[in-house]
């Protein structure tokens, strides 16, 4: 997660590689560590604000700061942590755009929060051949 939103403030990161995570910051904050349950309206607004320095590195609105640079996505499709329909998100949302010529995406069958050997070979791959 933490490449997604560095690659939309650093132009000087030639690649970058998300394993299992989200761009979509201020949405999975609401249901990760545990999911919140704000009582009142005066909680839900206290929560606003702590999580809204996010929003400046959120991919929302930045896809295009993604686009111009290798960038490869994994996930394990039964991911019980952050679920993998966020990196299909993202992914869809590059390719809606038009935005998708520099992205790999990879899915792991069966494969929960957790880095396969599968997966740091692609990422290794994927780093000997952009860096």
């Amino acid at each position: 997660m933490t490449a997604l939103g560095i690659m939309t403030r650093h132009r000087e990161v030639k690649c970058g590689a998300s394993l299992m995570g989200s761009g979509y910051f201020t949405g999975l904050a609401r249901t990760l560590f545990p999911p919140l349950s704000p009582q009142n309206p005066a909680q839900q607004a206290e929560f606003d604000n702590i999580i809204a320095p996010l929003r400046e590195w959120e991919v929302t609105h930045q896809l295009e700061r993604l686009a111009d640079r290798p960038l490869l996505l994994w996930h394990g499709q039964e991911d019980d942590v952050v679920p993998a329909i966020e990196t299909f998100r993202l992914q869809q949302a590059l390719a809606g755009a038009k935005l998708d010529k520099h992205v790999t995406c990879l899915w792991a069958a069966g494969v929960r929060h957790r880095i396969t050997p599968e997966a740091l070979s692609a990422t290794v791959a994927f780093f000997r051949q952009h860096l």
